[in-house]
């Protein structure tokens, strides 16, 4: 989700209480941090904003967007509207969004969230239409944002793209925002598991009910339930174009590096595998809550910290016990996916 990248940008936040108690509902805290109120509301990205117009009788501000952070285009006819029923979160006892710089113009980006309804009409609006959209919670007010891809983040996808990992669509475009499917996931971890899957034969079918042969993910979803990378649902089912959350994304790496007993001791499925995607290493530079839907940029994070992770195997001789190839005594030299399944592409 969006928000989950705002989090990651620079963020400059001032002190507000005073406005920020004037606009926002701190009884609705719980509320506002709920699932319940991200499964109903859109995450708008920075915006950089045009038209701000503040209204002192009343205290409301207006605003367009020029154009986001990340280079989507925006409906240039909507107006936002900030009032007193906006709800403007405290990150730490007095600070706040600064509204007044905001106001004042120095702040000249801002995230936000609207209800899906608005998000909804937003979408079905044409371009001679014109709406004003209540902005029912802000998210962050900044003075600068990076604009997507920084150097590091055309480096990551580079990497992918080389290695056949991630690709990105037929016209270029690496879609950095937009939510990782299962099946999606499912074809990365086959990747990064078998860069020669292309040449392997499926033995098994992939027996998943909502899976069938016509599907574009089939052969990979056959092989990942074959190679026990992935596991379906209690029905049978797969549902391979449902949203991945970061808790699942992090099983499926956890399993790749051999961590399964580690993530399986410390309380297996959602907790235990979370605690070791921290512990190892697949979460750094990410602070995303298991239960989140995860994007492709996400995703790019995890599987490049992935690739350079040391990967956990069976002593030989005593296949119940395990070590950590790190490189760190002759015994175990370091083995890490990349230099395990890619390192030709290394070499050359």
């Amino acid at each position: 989700m969006r928000k989950i990248i705002c989090l990651l940008l620079c963020l400059t936040l001032c002190s507000a209480t005073a406005i920020a108690q004037s606009y926002g509902h701190s009884d609705n805290e719980e509320y506002f941090q709920s699932q319940e109120y991200y499964d109903s509301h859109i995450d708008i990205p920075h915006g950089k904003v045009k038209d701000l117009a503040y209204n002192e009788d009343d205290g409301t501000i207006s605003f367009k967007i020029d154009y986001f952070f990340d280079g989507l285009q925006v409906n240039k006819n909507v107006t936002f509207l900030i009032d007193k029923n906006t709800y403007i979160p405290k990150y730490e006892e007095g600070i706040s969004p600064d509204i007044d710089a905001f106001i004042s113009g120095e702040h000249k980006w801002i995230s936000f969230f609207i209800t899906s309804e608005d998000d909804e009409k937003i979408t079905n609006m044409s371009l001679e239409e014109s709406t004003t959209v209540h902005v029912d919670r802000i998210w962050d007010i900044c003075k600068n944002v990076s604009v997507y891809p920084s150097p590091e983040e055309t480096r990551r996808n580079e990497r992918l793209k080389n290695y056949g990992i991630m690709v990105g669509d037929p016209d270029g475009n690496f879609n950095p925002y937009r939510i990782l499917s299962r099946a999606e996931l499912t074809k990365i971890a086959v990747v990064m598991s078998n860069p020669n899957f292309a040449e392997t034969v499926i033995e098994q079918p992939a027996e998943f009910t909502d899976v069938d042969a016509e599907h574009w993910a089939y052969p990979y979803i056959a092989y990942a339930k074959q190679a026990d990378i992935i596991d379906g649902y209690p029905d049978g089912s797969f549902k391979p174009e449902s949203d991945i959350t970061c808790a699942e994304a992090a099983k499926v790496f956890v399993s790749l590096l051999g961590y399964t007993s580690f993530a399986e001791q410390n309380g297996g499925y959602p907790t235990g595998y979370m605690k070791a995607a921290s512990r190892y290493g697949i979460m750094n530079g990410l602070e995303i809550k298991a239960e989140y839907p995860i994007t492709r940029s996400d995703t790019a994070i995890m599987v490049c910290n992935a690739l350079d992770i040391p990967l956990m195997k069976p002593i030989p001789g005593d296949e119940s016990a395990y070590a950590i190839y790190d490189g760190t005594s002759l015994e175990y030299p370091l083995q890490t996916l990349e230099i395990q399944n890619f390192k030709a592409k290394v070499q050359g």
